[in-house]
């Protein structure tokens, strides 16, 4: 008979998030992406080409300086659909400059 070795410590829960592709392709909302960034000059310039070339609005924009060399970069976009957000968040990701990218959870109306 073999013997089952059973792991001591359980893993941990997992908590189930919201995956996007069960978000349905057509609705629509608006976003608010921020970014950590190693501070410089141009920044804002990049990132606003690369939203503005997914054809996307920016609503508003705030830059914070967090320290010396980093800033907190706030982006509210116009209401887009998923794949859209989903593919300005993935041109943003590989900028040299860009430490962190999330999104601030949607406010409840």
């Amino acid at each position: 008979s073999k013997k089952i070795l059973k792991n001591k410590s359980s893993p941990p829960k997992i908590i189930p998030i919201a995956v996007s592709w069960k978000i349905s392709k057509k609705i629509t909302r608006s976003h608010v992406i921020h970014l950590l960034v190693i501070d410089g000059t141009g920044i804002l310039f990049q990132i606003t080409k690369i939203i503005k070339g997914a054809g996307v609005a920016i609503i508003n924009s705030a830059t914070a300086a967090k320290n010396e060399k980093e800033a907190d970069i706030r982006i509210k976009l116009e209401s887009v659909t998923w794949p859209v957000f989903h593919k300005i968040v993935e041109k943003l990701r590989p900028l040299k400059f860009v430490k962190q990218i999330w999104e601030e959870p949607p406010q409840e109306s």
